[in-house]
């Protein structure tokens, strides 16, 4: 959906433009902000401290659709409108959606927002991410992680105020699955 934030309710040529969820089967997880870069208690640092920050994303566990490890086969669309990017799915149990993860390419700098709808197009969360590396997998977490029915369609998306997202297409030929989630 072009324009501000909202409903993705279009497809266009059975795109996959990379965005995910985290779901965890009935507990909710309680997301925490964690530093990339940090290093735990028991561990030994490898390198000097920088000077400035690293990024941080929330530390999220549960299930994907995709693992970090998989990219785009755009990194970069070219094209810089504001846009709502999406994936419809559902889960084979009950659980929470504790967050929306996407994919981003180095021009799809700007703010973006991670948002979770029922298959009506009501919104059920949002969230803003903070922290985001220059590309890679971003992660968002909400505040309160939704609850979510088994079998029933949602749909996860992310708006970009400067476009230039990623995408593979054709991709969705035919649905995917990664259990116990489908897109």
């Amino acid at each position: 959906s072009y324009g501000p934030s909202a409903f993705p309710n279009q497809t266009w040529d059975s795109s996959n433009y990379w965005v995910d969820v985290v779901f965890n089967p009935n507990t909710p997880f309680t997301p925490s902000p964690t530093p990339q870069g940090t290093t735990s208690p028991t561990s030994t640092p490898t390198a000097a401290p920088s000077s400035t920050p690293a990024p941080t994303q929330p530390s999220l566990s549960g299930a994907s659709l995709w693992n970090m490890a998989i990219t785009p086969a755009m990194i970069t669309v070219n094209d810089p409108n504001p846009v709502e990017l999406g994936v419809k799915f559902r889960a084979g149990t009950d659980g929470f959606i504790s967050g929306i993860r996407f994919y981003k390419g180095p021009l799809n700098t700007g703010n973006h927002i991670g948002n979770l709808w029922d298959s009506n197009g009501a919104l059920l969360a949002s969230a803003a991410f903070q922290g985001e590396t220059a590309s890679g997998w971003q992660t968002v977490a909400f505040v309160n992680p939704v609850p979510v029915t088994a079998n029933t369609v949602y749909i996860a998306s992310y708006h970009t105020d400067a476009g230039y997202f990623s995408m593979t297409q054709p991709y969705f030929n035919v649905g995917y699955s990664n259990a116990p989630l489908y897109a």
